[in-house]
């Protein structure tokens, strides 16, 4: 009797430790990217506008948009890929 009242406690009590640090993970990796995500909208809005001055020059391809965010991310000090 005293077995069948405490294994199921245990067994939750276990489980619960093994979840925890998968959430935390997670919530650790979510706001990662939505850090990035972020950054990644101010450097469009940047882009956006700067846009005239481009178009004045050239169009601007993706591969030049690309290098300008990489030295956007540098000047805003975020060099992690």
């Amino acid at each position: 009797l005293y077995l069948q009242k405490i294994l199921p406690i245990f067994q939750q009590v276990s489980t619960q430790r093994i979840r925890k640090p998968k959430n935390h993970q997670n919530s650790k990796i979510k706001m990662r990217t939505s850090q990035r995500s972020q950054e990644i909208s101010e450097i469009d809005n940047i882009l956006k506008r700067n846009s005239n001055k481009w178009k004045e020059k050239k169009k601007c391809t993706s591969e030049q948009r690309s290098s300008l965010v990489v030295l956007m991310r540098k000047k805003i000090g975020n060099t992690t890929n």
